[in-house]
């Protein structure tokens, strides 16, 4: 109701609202205080192209060292087609499929275990210090210190994960299995 009111007011002396005009001094210092478009000097723009090009010179180097020396860690696995590097594209394979049987077991254990933390707990503990241990004979592998004997290490590594995550699945069925028969004996 006081909106009306207003608005009734506002609508009954609107000339009078009309009638005051601001002066031209004002409107001069409005136009006036405009801000001013900084054009770039000559020297500035020098200056940023220096410091553009110095930007870009900086990033090239570090790319190029970083592909050279990619290049040389290749080189060195790749010298002569020899036992090892048939050994490192064993180790390779053997990564890729048990790093995929891992990660299904994993999976199916993690389904498994839905209502049980404690348990999964100690199993991402078990993988972790497995995941140490495969870390430390990676870097070993890297200074090239008896590569045969690293390398089945790191596969006896995988199997061993593997083979944790399907003792622990197997024994989670037999548990799930005698307490769905102690259920059943119970509702009967």
């Amino acid at each position: 109701m006081a909106k009306d009111k207003l608005e009734q007011y506002i609508l009954d002396n609107r000339n009078e609202f009309d009638t005051l005009e601001p002066s031209e001094k004002l409107w001069d210092g409005i136009v006036k205080e405009k801000p001013k478009q900084k054009i770039f000097s000559l020297n500035q723009m020098k200056w940023v192209a220096r410091v553009a090009a110095a930007v870009l010179i900086f990033t090239g180097s570090y790319y190029f060292h970083e592909y050279r020396s990619q290049q040389k860690q290749l080189s060195s696995f790749k010298t002569e087609p020899n036992e090892d590097t048939h050994l490192y594209n064993t180790l390779i394979e053997a990564e890729f499929y048990y790093t995929a049987q891992i990660s299904l077991e994993e999976e199916k254990l993690y389904h498994l275990t839905v209502g049980n933390s404690m348990v999964r707990e100690e199993i991402q503990n078990e993988l972790e210090e497995l995941d140490k241990e495969y870390q430390a004979l990676k870097e070993d592998l890297k200074d090239n210190a008896d590569n045969e004997d690293i390398i089945a290490a790191m596969i006896q590594n995988y199997r061993l994960k593997l083979r944790i995550l399907q003792d622990m699945m197997f024994q989670l069925k037999q548990v799930n299995k005698e307490k769905s028969t102690s259920d059943e004996i119970k509702l009967i």
